[in-house]
């Protein structure tokens, strides 16, 4: 079975459906105990679609989970170095499943793992004539097995078998292409494997340790928590939000960090500026990991599309929403693509939430309105709740944000950067600007760490006047232009244009530092 690609998000979709469809009677008990299945198993599927793919998740899960591998027998006797007692050997042997230890194992419909099947190989003493093998534990070697051997088995069985075993969770075979078909799947629940211990609970434990991971790389500021706020608002009441807010003050870093922290729950797509339909499909169907080409229909497109929106559960995230009011029409133009989203996502009770800037929406919307005399309360009635965030960040934001970007550096230099982002266009831009160049200054010049002069060359760069600029420093002798010297003037020929008398040049003032900039 292949497991290497991405999963596809219709056959996911297709195993929620069977559950609601009351046709997945064990899968549907699994989501009663344990509601954040679902959110696992969309997790899982946008996972697939990432450097690394299923594998790498597995290995970062083996990672965070180091004790949980191995069988049933070898938690409840404990991690020991000691070679295992004779009771205690025969009790992880036969913890370990008996189509893993036979030689004739079935290959369908459970692959077993080679990793296992070796390690059953090397052991001469196992039958492979009898449909029972049978283990001499007196052979020197099985004598000899103790935990970190067996736990070795365990990893690479969960390394060739897990990303498998996930693959199949999500892409129940026999799901149809389609939709009158699509609910007839298996029946297959997240089911434990004999080398991991509680899968299901590591997996939901793996939503919070990502999200914790992407959410750290962000700094908390008013705009974020409202933003925030918002989108968990969206998830949690199946609602239409729109979010307002100036550029220049965090709000798209904001809503992407969150749906990358959450990739079980919401999927964001940048609206198309387009007026075409079939852009924002694309749009969308590559937020859900829909794979399609040019010969792809726009009809097969929309039609797997708004079979994920139904049955999935997942909340859509628009970002540039004001592109959804056409840019071109005539008196006679319909809004499709606001209508689209009205009939198939707000209409159906599915959460969507629209970022925009406040003037760019409104401005298109009341152009659009007076010209053609479209009723926008059709849509903007359904919305259930207006964010608006701040038009401004304070002092303590723009440290908290210099910090993300700087951890090693003092309060006093963190004051610096936020005085000075203050003073820019770009607020939070201007914070990421410095950052960048400062660091690379220090690199150039093979300093360990960033300087005030590193600092104060970068300020003065990315946000001119703020800083009074620094010499620039003379070439190197081996690039720098040649220039003859002479004693006496240059005779200058008849007819010709005397040298221009030479410009005297002043020397740049000696530069003043603050001591209040230097460092704590």
């Amino acid at each position: 079975m292949k497991h290497q690609g991405p999963i596809p998000p219709d056959k996911a979709a297709f195993k929620i459906a069977a559950v609601q469809n009351f046709l997945t009677p064990k899968f549907r008990e699994q989501t009663e105990k344990c509601p954040r299945v679902r959110e696992v198993l969309w997790s899982l599927q946008s996972h697939s679609r990432q450097p690394g793919g299923l594998m790498k998740h597995v290995e970062n899960l083996l990672e965070q989970f180091p004790d949980r591998i191995g069988t049933a027998a070898m938690h409840a006797i404990g991690k020991t170095d000691k070679p295992y007692t004779r009771k205690e050997r025969e009790a992880v042997l036969e913890s370990i499943p008996k189509r893993v230890r036979e030689w004739d194992y079935p290959r369908e419909p459970f692959p077993i793992s080679d990793a296992a099947f070796d390690f059953w190989d090397s052991i001469e003493s196992v039958s492979r004539v009898t449909a029972e093998p049978q283990i001499d534990t007196n052979d020197a070697r099985v004598n000899s097995l103790n935990d970190p051997q067996f736990r070795e088995v365990c990893l690479k069985a969960a390394l060739e078998d897990l990303p498998r075993h996930l693959f199949r969770f999500c892409t129940p075979e026999h799901a149809a292409d389609d939709e009158s078909d699509a609910f007839q799947c298996e029946d297959i629940p997240l089911e434990n494997v004999w080398y991991f211990r509680d899968l299901l609970g590591a997996l939901v434990e793996m939503l919070d340790i990502h999200a914790a991971r992407v959410l750290d790389e962000i700094a908390e500021t008013e705009v974020t928590l409202k933003v925030f706020d918002a989108l968990n608002y969206a998830a949690s009441e199946s609602a239409l939000v729109l979010l307002e807010g100036n550029s220049r003050f965090g709000k798209t870093q904001s809503v992407k960090t969150y749906c990358a922290a959450w990739p079980g729950k919401v999927r964001l797509f940048a609206t198309p500026c387009t007026n075409g339909e079939r852009d924002l499909y694309e749009a969308v169907a590559e937020a859900f990991g829909i794979s399609f080409s040019l010969k792809t229909t726009t009809r097969e497109l929309r039609a797997k599309i708004e079979f994920i929106i139904r049955h999935g559960g997942l909340m859509l995230c628009a970002d540039e929403a004001h592109f959804l009011w056409p840019s071109y029409y005539s008196r006679n133009t319909t809004p499709m693509r606001l209508n689209w989203l009205r009939t198939q996502i707000t209409d159906r009770d599915c959460p969507l939430v629209l970022v925009t800037t406040p003037q760019d929406f409104a401005h298109r919307a009341e152009k659009f309105v007076k010209h053609t005399g479209f009723n926008a309360a059709q849509f903007t009635g359904r919305t259930m709740r207006t964010v608006r965030l701040p038009d401004a960040l304070d002092t303590a934001d723009l440290i908290a944000v210099a910090k993300k970007h700087f951890p090693e550096l003092s309060e006093n230099y963190l004051r610096l950067i936020a005085a000075k982002a203050m003073q820019s266009e770009s607020y939070l831009a201007a914070v990421q600007q410095i950052a960048k160049l400062a660091r690379y200054l220090a690199k150039r010049d093979n300093r360990p760490e960033i300087t005030l002069e590193d600092l104060d060359l970068a300020i003065a760069e990315v946000i001119p006047g703020s800083v009074p600029p620094a010499p620039v420093p003379a070439l190197p002798a081996a690039i720098a232009p040649a220039v003859r010297k002479t004693a006496n003037p240059v005779a200058v020929k008849r007819g010709t244009r005397p040298a221009a008398a030479p410009v005297a040049v002043l020397e740049a003032p000696a530069r003043e530092t603050s001591p209040t900039l230097q460092p704590a």
